[in-house]
């Protein structure tokens, strides 16, 4: 029992040693210089005289040699019972440290294989991503592709409805009734009311378009007029008639047979023409038909025998007074229903006018009067021959607006004689 007490006492009297040599070396490295680091060094306790190495640390990088008393040459005792508790707690220790090191390696390598798990996972994550992205666009494409299918099926079924709609808006279509047959031409007063009433207007509507656009028609041009007096006819009587052949052959009124029917009994009254058997008669009235065909001097005010004489150009009172018969007999006439081909005064119905004159002059060309058909095959020449003239002398004129100021002083002048001014 006292041997264990004094061993126990030597014991701590050792550890305190211990510690105040390592305060001494901790304080004696302080002190020295910055380079020193980790160093080992023998350290001699009082329960056995073996060497036993201690690690101490310095800061610097290389290592101070160690300051500690060197035991090598005393001997050595034999091993104690504490020395083998000693020596078992270092091994337990060492064997904790070493199952420390494995267990922290296994940590490592768990965190390396949970790293790459994880690692994987991301690729995985990321592949999955690209796969769903995939197949989101292809699902936005196909989207878009309904989306633009069901939008042109919306728009093809608006615009089937809409054509729906506007076929129930539309009035039936109207078959004409003829009433009475025969052999001829087909007449307006052959039908039933509903057409006589449809024609009437059709009729008033090609003739307005007739003697503004195209007096003297050739067959296209004729069947343009046809066509849009007729659907100008469908619109304002709202009667949706179907064009039959025997119906387009339906002219109206003989624009040009009327005008010159009006227009012959005047030129004989205002130019002097007599009608008479006597050769004086007939060669006065040859010399007067080539006087009045001489550079158109029909169509001036002030008409001489010379270019220089003449003024007043399309100013002759005959121009202004046929205008009246034919289109301002009264306020319910073509030239004030349709101001919208009348006003100004087309050309081509002027040089209609000057056409037909010239063609009542040619029949006083042999002193006695020779009706002459005033017809498109035999003056369609001559009519182009007056529109291109008239053409001419407003491009000569334009910087005043002469022409022009002259038409539209014939419509308003026709109004005036119409009454319905």
């Amino acid at each position: 029992m006292h041997e264990r007490d004094r061993h126990r006492q030597l014991v701590e009297e050792g550890s305190e040693n211990d510690t105040n040599e390592e305060l001494a070396e901790d304080e004696q490295s302080d002190s020295d210089n910055e380079d020193n680091r980790f160093t080992s060094h023998e350290v001699l306790t009082k329960l056995s005289e073996a060497t036993n190495e201690r690690l101490t640390y310095c800061e610097g990088k290389v290592p101070k040699p160690s300051n500690a008393v060197n035991l090598s040459t005393r001997g050595q005792t034999d091993t104690t019972d504490e020395e083998l508790e000693e020596e078992s707690h270092s091994m337990s220790r060492t064997t904790q440290t070493s199952s420390d090191h494995l267990s922290s390696s296994d940590c490592q390598s768990s965190k390396h294989k949970r790293s790459k798990e994880r690692h994987g996972d991301h690729r995985t994550s990321e592949a999955e991503d690209t796969v769903d992205c995939v197949a989101s666009d292809r699902h936005l494409d196909k989207q878009k592709k309904s989306k633009g299918n069901s939008r042109r099926d919306y728009a093809t079924q608006l615009t089937r409805q809409r054509r729906a709609a506007e076929e129930d808006l539309a009035p039936a279509m109207v078959k004409a009734q003829k009433l009475t047959s025969h052999d001829g031409h087909p007449r307006a007063r052959d039908f039933d009311d509903v057409m006589q009433e449809f024609m009437a207007t059709m009729i008033r509507e090609y003739r307005a378009r007739l003697c503004a656009q195209a007096p003297m028609p050739d067959h296209a041009q004729e069947t343009l007029l046809l066509s849009a007096s007729w659907a100008r006819a469908c619109q304002v009587t709202t009667i949706n008639m179907t064009r039959t052949p025997e119906l387009v052959t339906i002219r109206g009124s003989q624009v040009q047979g009327q005008l010159k029917t009006k227009l012959c009994p005047l030129v004989e009254a205002v130019y002097g023409f007599y009608s008479s058997q006597s050769k004086s008669a007939l060669k006065k009235n040859r010399a007067l038909a080539e006087d009045l065909k001489e550079g158109m001097n029909f169509a001036f005010k002030h008409m001489a025998a010379q270019e220089d004489g003449r003024c007043g150009f399309l100013k002759a009172p005959l121009i202004q007074k046929i205008i009246n018969m034919m289109w301002f007999a009264n306020k319910h006439d073509d030239g004030v229903s349709f101001a919208d081909h009348f006003n100004p005064f087309p050309y081509p119905a002027l040089a209609l006018v000057l056409t037909a004159i010239e063609c009542c002059i040619d029949e006083w060309a042999t002193g006695t009067r020779m009706d002459i058909a005033f017809t498109i095959q035999e003056y369609r020449g001559m009519f182009e021959s007056h529109l291109s003239c008239l053409q001419e002398f407003e491009e000569a004129m334009k910087e005043f607006g002469v022409l022009p100021g002259i038409c539209k002083k014939l419509y308003e002048a026709g109004r005036i004689h119409s009454g319905a001014v």
